[in-house]
Protein backbone atom coordinates (compact mmCIF):
# COMPACT_ATOMS: atom_id res chain seq x y z
CA UNK A 1 0.00 0.00 0.00
CA UNK A 2 1.60 3.40 -0.96
CA UNK A 3 2.21 5.98 1.79
CA UNK A 4 -0.10 8.63 2.63
CA UNK A 5 -0.40 11.63 0.27
CA UNK A 6 0.40 15.37 1.37
CA UNK A 7 -3.20 16.08 1.85
CA UNK A 8 -3.68 13.35 4.16
CA UNK A 9 -0.29 14.12 6.17
CA UNK A 10 -1.73 17.66 6.76
CA UNK A 11 -5.21 16.60 7.80
CA UNK A 12 -3.73 14.17 10.12
CA UNK A 13 -1.28 17.14 11.46
CA UNK A 14 -4.03 19.37 12.02
CA UNK A 15 -6.48 17.14 13.46
CA UNK A 16 -4.17 15.73 16.03
CA UNK A 17 -2.56 19.29 16.64
CA UNK A 18 -6.45 20.44 17.57
CA UNK A 19 -7.59 17.36 19.61
CA UNK A 20 -4.28 17.54 21.76
CA UNK A 21 -5.43 21.20 22.39
CA UNK A 22 -8.68 20.03 23.13
CA UNK A 23 -8.09 18.09 25.90
CA UNK A 24 -4.47 19.28 27.33
CA UNK A 25 -5.21 19.95 30.73
CA UNK A 26 -6.56 16.26 31.09
CA UNK A 27 -3.13 14.76 29.07
CA UNK A 28 -1.07 16.91 31.27
CA UNK A 29 2.35 18.92 29.81
CA UNK A 30 4.57 15.83 29.43
CA UNK A 31 1.93 14.31 26.93
CA UNK A 32 1.17 16.97 24.99
CA UNK A 33 5.28 18.15 24.41
CA UNK A 34 5.70 14.91 23.54
CA UNK A 35 2.64 14.73 20.91
CA UNK A 36 4.27 18.17 19.52
CA UNK A 37 7.16 16.71 19.37
CA UNK A 38 6.33 13.97 16.77
CA UNK A 39 3.94 16.24 15.15
CA UNK A 40 6.94 18.67 14.79
CA UNK A 41 9.18 15.71 13.27
CA UNK A 42 6.43 14.79 11.03
CA UNK A 43 6.25 11.68 12.76
CA UNK A 44 2.45 11.65 12.40
CA UNK A 45 1.46 8.02 13.30
CA UNK A 46 3.77 7.92 16.47
CA UNK A 47 1.75 11.21 18.06
CA UNK A 48 -1.77 9.65 16.92
CA UNK A 49 -0.75 6.76 18.91
CA UNK A 50 0.43 8.74 21.77
CA UNK A 51 -2.66 10.40 21.60
CA UNK A 52 -5.28 7.82 21.56
CA UNK A 53 -3.06 5.52 24.20
CA UNK A 54 -3.25 8.28 26.78
CA UNK A 55 -6.97 8.61 26.29
CA UNK A 56 -7.58 4.99 26.65
CA UNK A 57 -5.91 5.56 29.79
CA UNK A 58 -8.13 7.99 31.02
CA UNK A 59 -10.96 5.90 29.42
CA UNK A 60 -12.85 9.31 28.68
CA UNK A 61 -15.01 10.39 26.12
CA UNK A 62 -13.19 13.34 23.98
CA UNK A 63 -14.39 16.23 22.86
CA UNK A 64 -13.15 15.15 19.48
CA UNK A 65 -14.60 13.36 16.05
CA UNK A 66 -14.29 9.80 16.34
CA UNK A 67 -15.18 8.74 13.15
CA UNK A 68 -12.77 11.42 11.93
CA UNK A 69 -10.16 9.74 13.99
CA UNK A 70 -10.75 6.47 13.06
CA UNK A 71 -10.45 7.24 9.31
CA UNK A 72 -7.35 8.96 9.80
CA UNK A 73 -5.94 5.94 12.17
CA UNK A 74 -6.14 3.54 8.73
CA UNK A 75 -5.34 6.30 6.56
CA UNK A 76 -2.22 6.87 8.61
CA UNK A 77 -2.26 2.76 8.36
CA UNK A 78 -2.29 2.07 12.44
CA UNK A 79 -4.43 -0.48 11.80
CA UNK A 80 -1.47 -2.50 10.08
CA UNK A 81 1.55 -1.37 12.26
CA UNK A 82 1.90 0.73 15.40
CA UNK A 83 4.96 1.78 17.11
CA UNK A 84 4.06 1.55 21.05
CA UNK A 85 1.56 -1.31 21.76
CA UNK A 86 1.44 -4.53 19.12
CA UNK A 87 -2.38 -4.47 20.04
CA UNK A 88 -3.27 -0.49 19.44
CA UNK A 89 -5.50 -1.42 16.65
CA UNK A 90 -7.38 -3.98 18.45
CA UNK A 91 -7.90 -1.48 21.77
CA UNK A 92 -7.83 1.67 19.50
CA UNK A 93 -11.54 -0.19 17.46
CA UNK A 94 -12.61 -1.08 20.70
CA UNK A 95 -12.71 2.53 22.36
CA UNK A 96 -13.51 4.67 19.84
CA UNK A 97 -16.67 1.80 19.17
CA UNK A 98 -18.07 2.84 22.63
CA UNK A 99 -18.00 6.57 21.47
CA UNK A 100 -19.51 5.77 17.93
Amino acid sequence: MASPDNSTLAAAKDFIHSATQQISDSLGSDTVNTIFHYLDHAEYEMAFEILFIELMKLNMAAPIDIAKSRELGVLLRLNEQSVFDSNFWEKFDRYTGKYL
